[in-house]
């Protein structure tokens, strides 16, 4: 009686989806998702300085040959 049932619902709650307003998953706006970004950015940044300052260090430290 379930399979029968849903079987029957299915068409019915494509056409719901396709009615209800669309609202976006996040606006950028809200103070989580801000401190989320600019501190990943924060971190992303960081892991290019210091990848930068490691690869001048070793240019640096090592002996030219």
């Amino acid at each position: 009686m379930i399979r029968r049932l849903s079987i029957r619902m299915a068409p019915i709650t494509n056409r719901a989806a396709d009615y209800a307003p669309v609202t976006p998953g996040c606006c950028n706006v809200c103070r989580t998702c801000t401190m989320n970004n600019l501190v990943g950015l924060a971190l992303g940044g960081l892991t290019v300085a210091a990848l930068g300052v490691s690869r001048f260090a070793r240019r640096i430290v090592s002996p030219a040959a």
